[in-house]
């Protein structure tokens, strides 16, 4: 472990597919290693990054910043289906998580009828 661990500097970013980041912000379900589409930066295990999520029209917003369970040379992880992959490896840690997004839309307040 490095020394400087509680370093709040983040050192890099993951990138969630949009269903992993979506499971995030509105459930506080952490992603597992295989929903990693990719990531950037130096950082190691324990590092905090931020997450990203990828929408289905390609583009990316910040959703939270989090401690990586992950090494940036290790991303991206093998897909959910590879043999090799396991599933259950979390990509974040549950310390530190914290969500800045936790819902797209809210629905609106019915209005009565006029």
């Amino acid at each position: 472990m490095r020394d400087d661990r509680k370093d709040a500097r983040v050192r890099g970013w993951i990138a969630l597919s949009g269903t992993a980041g979506k499971a995030l912000r509105m459930h506080g379900t952490l992603p597992a290693c295989g929903d990693v589409l990719n990531g950037s930066g130096t950082f190691r295990a324990g590092d905090r990054v931020f997450v990203t999520m990828r929408g289905t029209d390609g583009g990316q917003a910040v959703v939270a910043r989090a401690i990586s369970a992950v090494d940036a040379q290790a991303l991206p992880c093998p897909p959910r289906h590879a043999p090799t992959a396991i599933p259950a490896h979390p990509a974040l840690r549950e310390e530190g998580l914290e969500v800045l997004w936790l819902q797209a839309f809210r629905p609106a307040a019915s209005s009565p009828d006029r």
